[in-house]
């Protein structure tokens, strides 16, 4: 298991949530980006109007997405 950084929960320690957090970890403490701008998997509805559940968005000060991350699993940690 692993403490989420952003939802403040234990998570199973998946190889692609140890990605997660691991990008969670340099975006809230090297780059210092609120935790309150940053949403988990939820669903987003696309300018194409298709529907997604990216890993990680990024909000900018008005709260609307600017940046989405999707993280997979990888064999160099």
């Amino acid at each position: 298991m692993l403490k989420c950084l952003s939802r403040d929960k234990n998570v199973i320690a998946q190889p692609e949530e140890m990605i997660r957090q691991k990008v969670l970890r340099w975006l809230l403490k090297d780059k210092n980006w609120p935790k309150d701008r940053i949403l988990l998997e939820e669903s987003l509805q696309y300018v194409d109007k298709s529907r997604g559940r990216p890993d990680i968005v990024l909000l900018n000060s008005a709260k609307k997405p600017l940046l989405i991350v999707e993280c997979k699993k990888s064999d160099i940690y």
